[in-house]
């Protein structure tokens, strides 16, 4: 893992446009407050092209020369990339025709989202691992991308919450054999297809993946797994001690794990602020403020 990775990263659910990260960033940098990530969220596309990995040009008119502005400043970018991809983009279109998206998503609809029909890549095939990489090298990773946050790796193919029947109804087949045997290592796999696809063109540069799921030997594709949402309750945070405490522990090793700063969802009369808790302290990757419900940073310039 690069050494900036266990520095302070700021994030929140969602800068929306270019302007709003590159705001944030200046003022930390006028205020003298140390950190070394910005962290752009998803829905940075198109709302209709979920897995094209191409940014609204729109709110993002020039990529390459916001992500350099990033630099200038000092800052490291890590954005979010999912294995998701709705029906109609290009990159779907590529994935569908060699045969590497899971069949039985194709017609149930993102609830809660944009209602599109959805699936995602079967991350145990060789072929669909490098196909994902040279599309998201393609659109991402040739613009300056310095990390990447891969979300949903569990895979996120049910409503919340998900269930393991659901999991293994829709995963089923993997190039690896059916979903009961193998899923628990989607995250693994898919790790794995981000971390030697970009070594394959930057033998140079270290590879930082924060992925939602992890599984053993994940360690060895520069990554930290994060807890995935929270809320701000005591309860969710009782969950986070002994979630962080079981992913550390010797025997079941499997690299860095974190949890948010502060919680996903905190909207409970019974809030509480929430820091981030090192579980192992070498073992724990600090991160920022990721808030769907308000901003939340040393310095809020973004509505």
């Amino acid at each position: 893992m690069p050494e900036w990775a266990f520095g302070l990263w700021q994030s929140r659910q969602r800068y929306e446009t270019d302007k709003q990260s590159l705001d944030v960033v200046k003022e930390f940098r006028q205020r003298a407050i140390p950190f070394d990530d910005i962290v752009q969220d998803w829905q940075y596309w198109p709302r209709d092209a979920w897995g094209s990995h191409e940014f609204d040009l729109k709110r993002f008119p020039d990529p390459a020369a916001w992500i350099k502005s990033l630099h200038d400043l000092h800052a490291h970018v890590m954005i979010s990339v999912w294995g998701k991809f709705y029906p109609g983009t290009t990159n779907f279109n590529a994935m569908q025709k060699a045969g590497f998206l899971y069949q039985p998503k194709h017609h149930a609809r993102d609830e809660g989202l944009d209602h599109y029909p959805y699936t995602f890549y079967d991350a145990f095939n060789p072929g669909a691992r490098k196909l994902y990489w040279s599309q998201i090298n393609s659109a991402l990773f040739s613009k300056g991308i310095d990390a990447w946050w891969e979300d949903a790796t569990e895979p996120d193919l049910t409503p919340s919450p998900p269930t393991l029947e659901g999991q293994r109804v829709h995963m089923n087949p993997t190039a690896m054999g059916t979903a009961s045997r193998v899923m628990n290592g989607y995250a693994l796999m898919n790790s794995k297809g981000m971390y030697e696809g970009q070594r394959s063109v930057a033998p140079n540069q270290r590879v930082f993946i924060l992925t939602r799921s992890g599984f053993a030997g994940i360690q060895r594709y520069g990554t930290a797994t994060w807890s995935g949402d929270t809320t701000g309750t005591w309860t969710a945070m009782k969950k986070q001690i002994a979630a962080g405490l079981a992913f550390a522990f010797p025997a079941r090793r499997i690299g860095r794990w974190t949890s948010a700063v502060t919680p996903w969802n905190q909207n409970s009369p019974r809030e509480i602020p929430r820091r981030k808790m090192p579980t192992n302290g070498a073992n724990s990757t600090p991160a920022g403020s990721s808030s769907a419900r308000s901003v939340r940073s040393p310095v809020c310039t973004a509505n």
